[in-house]
């Protein structure tokens, strides 16, 4: 009971407003301190801080802050302390300020924006967007470092693509995730990714390897970084990549009446092998040699029988040429790698173009 009592005590969530705790930090003195001992300095980039301003722009929710408070019983004055969000509370602070414009790769129609230039209105809802925070009332240092160690205990070691999202905010980012959310039924539907797959995020690094493809060609799962920075601020063809991002899904869901779960094709190696093919046959991919043509919905019963081909050849057990034994061993064997991924790809537009009759 007693720990129960101390909980309650100490511990208040509560909504504040972003008016309200830019009022705070004006004070004269401030009763808003944003730079405790137990805090980091301020890191954050341009592009991160802009990122933030317009998910607070777009009425999104951010992660709670958390704040703590003492109250001077003699001098009734109440002083608070940031202990987790001071640099997101800076970069909205700064902005209020003027002190940066909205990019326009985060948003079209405000880009270039500063606050002041807002519409009146769009202002309001800014100062009016109210942050979750968790008010720790009367605490000592020793219990708040308590606190942090007992919610980072939990924590899970963030993977290739969790950091990458952390990193990068532009262009190429932008349109990896939204065609991964665009697309969630599909990689549902036909068991691409699982939800705990989706939430460790790795249909949006999926989706990244594919828009690399698409740019310059098949890359080793390691360049996807590369990428996110040189597309980070300038992406003038993202809406052509798109438009034939889209185009590519859907001609392979066609192909299968919209379910191919039940294929080989279910696994992401092979998918972007698939995906690949079709996609060089329709628009070219760098340093493939294979001849191509742009393929209709008259090439379904072609491009389907090349298909379950190259299925049964995953499928034999012996007889296999030389050529598909190297197929099926990039199959299963460090899929990521860029020599494995050229052997699946160029293994699977041969059989197409076979079928095709493309020479």
């Amino acid at each position: 009971m007693h720990g129960e009592v101390l909980i309650l005590r100490t511990f208040k969530p509560r909504a504040f407003s972003i008016s309200d705790l830019y009022d705070w930090y004006n004070q004269s003195p401030t009763q808003l301190i944003l730079n405790p001992k137990f805090q980091r300095r301020a890191v954050w980039t341009p592009q991160s801080k802009s990122y933030l301003i317009n998910t607070i722009l777009l009425g999104l929710p951010l992660p709670v802050f958390f704040l703590r408070q003492n109250t001077d019983p003699q001098s009734k004055k109440t002083i608070r302390e940031v202990v987790d969000g001071q640099q997101r509370l800076r970069a909205i602070f700064d902005f209020v300020d003027n002190g940066f414009s909205l990019k326009k790769s985060h948003n079209e129609e405000f880009g270039g924006c500063f606050f002041s230039e807002l519409p009146s209105d769009i202002q309001s809802d800014f100062l009016s967007y109210e942050l979750t925070v968790n008010v720790l009332i009367d605490l000592d240092d020793k219990d708040v470092l308590d606190i942090f160690a007992r919610l980072n205990s939990y924590g899970v070691k963030l993977n290739t693509q969790e950091l990458i999202n952390a990193k990068y905010f532009g262009y190429f980012k932008q349109l990896a995730y939204s065609l991964g959310f665009e697309f969630s039924k599909y990689w549902e539907v036909n068991k691409l990714f699982s939800n705990a797959n989706i939430i460790r995020m790795k249909e949006a690094e999926f989706v990244s390897e594919l828009l690399i493809v698409m740019l310059d060609g098949i890359q080793d799962l390691k360049a996807v970084d590369k990428f996110y920075a040189l597309y980070d601020e300038t992406f003038n063809n993202r809406s052509e990549i798109r438009d034939r991002f889209e185009e590519t899904m859907d001609y392979i869901a066609s192909l299968y009446d919209g379910n191919f779960s039940e294929t080989s094709y279910s696994s992401s190696p092979l998918f972007y092998s698939l995906f690949t093919a079709i996609y060089h046959l329709n628009y070219g991919v760098k340093d493939v040699a294979f001849p191509r043509r742009p393929l209709t919905s008259m090439d379904y019963p072609r491009v389907r029988a090349a298909l379950d081909e190259v299925e049964s050849i995953l499928h034999q057990a012996g007889d296999l040429s030389s050529e598909e034994q190297k197929f099926i061993i990039s199959c299963k064997k460090s899929t990521g790698h860029k020599i494995n991924k050229t052997t699946r790809c160029n293994f699977i537009i041969a059989t197409l173009n076979k079928h095709l009759g493309i020479e």
